[in-house]
């Protein structure tokens, strides 16, 4: 579930997420941390 969000947070790429993926980069689970890179370097572009 964290992953999915991580991922939708991506998707959606608004910058007011940021804290919350930097938070999940922390987060036990291995596929939650990498999804959550890959969703900030989306989030904030144009």
């Amino acid at each position: 579930m964290r992953r999915q969000a991580a991922w939708a947070l991506g998707v959606i790429g608004d910058a007011r997420a940021t804290l919350v993926l930097t938070s999940a980069l922390r987060d036990a689970d291995s596929h939650v941390r990498r999804q959550a890179a890959w969703a900030l370097g989306h989030v904030g572009g144009q």
